[in-house]
């Protein structure tokens, strides 16, 4: 926004030229914040899906809390991932587990089916 400011100290003449100066800002200057910080991404989630092929020590999934459970020839490390104890392939099943309040849940569970049992299905 430009004003048109007239200065009666100056000579008409120099008043008719009419200096432009540019008005002050409306707002005042923001400052910084104590929470304008942004964390990255954590990469969570399933890593190999169903009927991929796992190696040994392989991540299978990457969570917080334990959505997803452990089941044959796999392990959960203390940042609850399952990763693969053997070389196979990736099945999962649905299994009924007993909340901490009683309740019935069904969890999702990761197995690792050794190649040579592929054929024979996963036992749950």
């Amino acid at each position: 926004m430009v004003s048109y400011i007239y200065f009666s100290w100056l000579p008409y003449k120099l008043q008719a030229n009419s200096y432009k100066l540019h008005s002050m800002a409306h707002k005042k200057a923001g400052g910084s914040t104590a929470l304008g910080r942004d964390s990255h991404g954590q990469r969570l989630g399933i890593k190999l899906t169903e009927g991929a092929k796992a190696q040994a020590g392989s991540i299978i999934i990457r969570q917080r809390g334990s959505k997803y459970m452990a089941g044959m020839n796999v392990k959960q490390g203390k940042d609850d991932t399952l990763y693969s104890m053997s070389t196979g392939y990736v099945h999962f099943s649905r299994r009924s587990k007993k909340n901490f309040d009683s309740r019935v849940v069904q969890k999702t569970v990761a197995n690792v089916v050794d190649i040579k049992q592929k054929g024979g299905g996963v036992k749950t």
